[in-house]
């Protein structure tokens, strides 16, 4: 009977571990219902990084959305590291560039395999500002697949050491990106490994970001890219207007218009209207066709200006709700930030629609996380077909995931600021140094873009140990197979399950060795109880007759 109840005990509880491991497998990992955060995890032979776990905390979101999530990216431009996310699994990868810093743009092909990160500049000394690194050149380039980083295989940058600063596929083969101190672009053939300038000029100094124009041509004879020029390499004046500048990449042919004040922030809509914020301004222009025919170098004009914005610095555009957002920043000085409080909004959004006299406000708001505070964003990007913008603070190492409809955080994103192990990076806060003047009289590099602290040990440049700095933000609608377990299921590699799967397998053997306990025991009595009754019913012959023994 014993027996019977050990096996009957085991089955339940094998079948009760073997239920919670299919629900594992089955599904996307939920939120814990006390917390609502969860914890990414590194896959089997992906080397760990940071000195902090990465955590996702949901603030308001529908689970089953956000678990659909594929593949978030961000830059850390003072590491040289580019993080791929994946909520709808929970697994991260932190790839290590070929480069040790200065990575702050991404771009994501078409086909959504690969990213290019221009290679802006390296810091090579100790005390040098962010900007102030030596010029780059090159590109690398992200399998997001394998999670794994090389170099851009071509001829040599034609514009060599010009600090290329952002990217754009034109297709899987065709990229192109800015040169800010040659004032050019360049168009990387990768088929034929070839690299060829486009000089536009004094009159755009300094192309810094860079969108693709949607167009009605579909021959590939006319690739139209737009570039803000922002005019702050060395030798322009602080009066020196912005600019933007609209280049045929096939042909070479380009247009310049006046931009406002530090021309920065660019985004294009289906409509092939350009959006274009002046970083030293209030104002956000619309470029574009004057009617409703497709854009180009002979219609291309400004159609409106919006102000009482104060240094507009990025901007993306959501096909799904059809509007702009535009996110400012008042300042990297963490003395000035410090002061602003959740009146100062910085992160706006407007009807896109261009033919029905909108392209009007529809919400303010001030990103915020709860653990990290106030968002302070240097990058933006939307996670197209899914109704979410992706962004964060350069300053706090966090992402926030934001509604496009409300412009709610739906959920917070908490990377690590150092790379290392927390007994290796000692990480060290510098709560009361926030002015970046004072920062600067410690001789540390990147003190214009401070991050709040820096790690003595780090795994890169020994020249900039800044906190994490976010940038770079993209999203790629990508299944990498390193989320992918060897049955070909999307499994979430998450501690919770472990812990559930660990319990399950306590309980068992807690189980296993009480039964045993108690059956040993009965076993035991069993056989005292059989032992006297045979003593009992022994006898001994003397003779005639017989004697009982008690």
């Amino acid at each position: 009977m014993s027996s019977l109840l050990l096996v009957a005990v085991i089955a339940g509880a094998s079948g009760a571990l073997a239920s919670s491991s299919q629900d594992a497998i089955g599904k996307a990992r939920r939120l814990e219902e006390d917390t609502g955060t969860i914890e990414f995890q590194f896959p089997t032979g992906f080397q760990p990084f940071g000195n902090e776990p990465i955590t996702m905390e949901v603030e308001e979101a529908d689970i089953d959305d956000l678990n659909e999530l594929q593949t978030i990216i961000v830059n850390d431009k003072s590491k040289g590291t580019t993080w791929l996310l994946h909520p709808k699994t929970q697994k991260v990868v932190a790839v290590e560039l070929p480069f040790p810093g200065g990575n702050h743009e991404s771009a994501v092909a078409p086909q959504s395999n690969k990213i290019a990160v221009p290679h802006y500049e390296t810091a090579e000394s100790v005390g040098v500002n962010e900007g102030g690194g030596t010029p780059g050149s090159s590109v690398s380039l992200i399998d997001i697949d394998k999670g794994s980083a090389s170099v851009l295989v071509n001829k040599p940058n034609a514009f060599r050491d010009s600090k290329p600063h952002d990217a754009a596929w034109l297709s899987e083969t065709l990229l192109v990106t800015t040169e800010q101190l040659s004032n050019g672009l360049t168009l990387w053939d990768l088929s034929n490994q070839t690299s060829t300038a486009i000089e536009l000029g004094d009159s755009c100094s300094t192309p810094h970001l860079l969108v693709v124009v949607p167009t009605s041509d579909v021959s590939g004879k006319q690739h139209l890219v737009a570039t803000t020029c922002r005019c702050t390499n060395p030798g322009d004046s602080s009066e020196c207007p912005g600019a933007i500048a609209l280049v045929n990449v096939t042909t070479g042919e380009s247009i310049v218009l006046e931009a406002p004040l530090g021309a920065e922030a660019i985004t294009a809509t289906k409509y092939g209207e350009i959006w274009v914020g002046g970083f030293r301004s209030d104002i956000v222009s619309v470029y574009g066709s004057p009617d409703e025919n497709p854009v180009s170098l002979d219609n291309f004009e400004l159609i409106e200006e919006k102000r009482g914005f104060w240094k507009p610095l990025r901007m993306a555009y959501d096909d799904v709700t059809d509007t702009v957002v535009v996110a400012t920043l008042a300042s990297t000085d963490a003395t000035v930030l410090a002061g602003l409080s959740d009146a100062d909004h910085n992160f706006f959004s407007f009807d896109a629609a261009p033919y029905n006299g909108t392209r009007q406000l529809l919400h303010s708001t001030t990103l915020s996380s709860r653990k990290r505070g106030r968002i302070n964003p240097e990058g933006l990007a939307v996670a197209p077909d899914t109704g979410y913008f992706i962004t964060g603070g350069f300053d706090t190492a966090t992402i926030v995931i934001v509604d496009a409809e409300t412009l709610n955080v739906v959920a917070s994103i908490y990377l690590p600021h150092c790379t290392l192990p927390s007994e290796m990076a000692l990480a060290t806060f510098l709560p009361f140094l926030n002015n970046t003047a004072m920062v600067a009289t410690l001789n540390l590099t990147g003190t214009n873009n401070w991050s709040g602290g820096y790690c003595a040990r780090t795994l890169r440049n020994t020249y900039d140990n800044r906190f994490t700095v976010l940038d770079g933000f993209n999203y790629a609608a990508i299944d990498p197979t390193w989320t992918i377990d060897e049955e070909g299921e999307d499994v979430p590699a998450t501690a919770a399950d472990s812990d559930v799967v660990v319990l399950v397998l306590l309980v068992v053997v807690g189980v296993v060795v009480l039964i045993a306990f108690v059956n040993c025991i009965y076993c035991s009595c069993w056989k005292r109880r059989n032992k006297k009754d045979v003593h009992a019913h022994m006898k001994v012959s003397t003779g005639d007759d017989d004697i009982e023994l008690a």
